[in-house]
């Protein structure tokens, strides 16, 4: 790879040529970070998937509110050079002054070059190192983190299925203990999935005879799924502590205690809690945008496919907000509205309008909890969202 340092001009080349692989290939950064390797085109290929995965590690994760810093920054930065829109755009989309767009893009751009420094420092690492890399690290770096919703009692029963025919060739029982539905996680399920079995493969192989209950414990945002371990390690070497990596590089903890009598396996992960908001949007675009804004946070989108089927659907799947267009050809949105407020099985919801219609007068005169005029950023939607939730929740509790 090339020498010198990397600065924020070379960053800001690259980013200005995002979509032109041949032009992205030839810059500076691109000599920096990738060296030689193949034609422009494939460098500038190569340079567009770091570049992409690198501002997609900007964005916070977490409960980190809408409108902190760091959100700003990830925002700005991926309309600016991801969705190509200027600044006078961003600080429409994002409701911020021309100079605190510049201000948060900078920012951005900071964090972007600290992350690709990293990056560059790790692969000289990983260079100096043995030209013999570790297998099982090799293969665990190269896992994708795709965490989701994870129904955990169906998935822990699943690889209980799977180890059943190790199980009774080698005469061990494999029971559950624990609630039967309800618990669910955030974890790439692939992946926790593959490591259960692999954690149960190991016990098996190490117990004589008998019976292995698998036990899990739902409480304070927490789920622990524990698996009593045999006295002593006496199945395959390396198995257990190789699904052991796995787990903690996919973030999750353990703990293993070990004694003469009894040993026990607690993996825990975090509940994963979300509250659905139905979306009532005949434009099949903006729904799907408000899906993708939806994604890793505490709301689960559910898409209506008849704004008359508002106030039904609301009272079926329990909806802790609602999002309403306006201008619909069927009906319009006051209507859906109106009727969603005098129906008492839904009347407490907040509801949330998203439209091109400025009329945010009449918008809280109808009963509407907040007022949007698209385009709508994702930041001012899940403030709107947190605030509605937390108006909702005091009016419950009063």
């Amino acid at each position: 790879m090339g020498d010198g340092a990397l600065d924020l001009d070379d960053l800001r080349q690259a980013l200005a040529r995002l979509y032109s692989p041949t032009e992205l290939g030839r810059t500076r950064l691109a000599t920096l970070l990738l060296g030689d390797i193949g034609d422009p085109a494939e460098r500038g290929q190569a340079l567009r998937r770091l570049l992409l995965d690198t501002i997609e590690g900007l964005r916070p994760t977490g409960r980190t509110h809408p409108s902190a810093s760091e959100f700003r920054a990830y925002e700005c930065v991926t309309l600016r050079y991801v969705s190509s829109y200027s600044a006078e755009d961003i600080g429409e989309q994002l409701s911020l002054s021309r100079r605190q767009v510049y201000r948060d893009l900078q920012c951005g751009e900071k964090r972007l070059l600290e992350m690709l420094q990293a990056h560059r420092q790790a692969a000289a690492r990983q260079r100096a190192e043995s030209s013999e890399p570790d297998p099982l690290a090799e293969e665990i770096k190269a896992l994708v983190r795709r965490p989701e919703a994870v129904q955990l009692v169906d998935l822990v029963r699943g690889a209980m299925a799977g180890v059943l025919p190790l199980a009774r060739e080698r005469g061990v029982a494999l029971e559950y203990d624990g609630p039967e539905a309800g618990v669910v996680v955030k974890a790439t399920p692939g992946i926790l999935r593959e490591a259960i079995v692999q954690i149960l493969s190991a016990i098996v192989q190490g117990t004589k005879g008998g019976t292995v209950r698998l036990r899990i414990v739902a409480t304070g945002g927490e789920a622990t799924l524990e698996l009593p371990l045999p006295p002593e390690e006496q199945g395959p070497p390396g198995l257990l502590e190789g699904a052991l990596l796995v787990l903690t590089a996919q973030g999750v903890s353990h703990e293993l205690t070990r004694t003469p009598e009894a040993s026990l396996l607690r993996l825990r992960l975090p509940q994963e809690r979300r509250y659905r908001v139905l979306i009532v949007e005949d434009n099949p675009s903006a729904a799907a945008l408000y899906e993708r804004y939806l994604e890793n946070s505490e709301w689960e989108p559910v898409l209506v496919p008849h704004p008359r089927l508002a106030a039904d659907l609301a009272a079926s799947r329990q909806a802790r907000a609602i999002i309403l267009d306006i201008m619909m050809p069927e009906t319009d949105g006051w209507s859906v509205l109106q009727r969603l407020r005098v129906d008492p099985r839904v009347a407490s919801i907040p509801v949330i309008i998203c439209s091109v219609v400025n009329d945010q007068a009449l918008g809280r005169a109808l009963g509407a909890s907040a007022y949007l005029t698209k385009p709508v950023g994702r930041p001012a939607l899940l403030h709107a969202l947190e605030q509605a939730l937390r108006s909702h929740r005091r009016a419950a509790a009063g």
